[in-house]
């Protein structure tokens, strides 16, 4: 197999990177902004080059739906920003002990599940 220096193909347009795209799991997202991402990807999947018509067709719809890709990172950025603040509020010995604080226990487990954070150990 050629490293991806050895072809025309950008590093991220390799057979083997077209592979791990297909190995994605579905997505549970749906909308037309999840139809458009999906689109691509099925047509980056394919081995469709992006100045092929089919597959300049679905980027410039996904490059239509740059306003709401930005609309939804501005969100999750504030979504994040919250949690944290939440955490910091709240992550305190008395709220990590899960027998005499149950309820704030699994709220705070929650949050760190929510940022990708392993719980604290003991």
């Amino acid at each position: 197999m050629p490293s991806p220096q050895d072809t025309s193909d950008p590093p991220c347009c390799t057979a083997s990177h077209r592979a791990e795209v297909g190995s994605v799991a579905a997505s549970p997202a749906t909308g037309p902004l999840a139809q458009a991402c999906w689109d691509v990807l099925k047509g980056y999947k394919a081995g469709l080059s992006p100045l092929d018509a089919a597959m300049l067709d679905r980027l410039v719809r996904l490059g239509d739906l740059i306003p709401a890709i930005l609309a939804d990172a501005a969100r999750l950025t504030l979504a994040f920003g919250a949690l944290r603040q939440v955490q910091l509020a709240f992550d305190s010995a008395e709220n990590r002990d899960a027998e005499r604080q149950p309820q704030a226990t699994a709220a705070l487990q929650a949050v760190y599940r929510l940022l990708g954070q392993r719980w604290p150990a003991r």
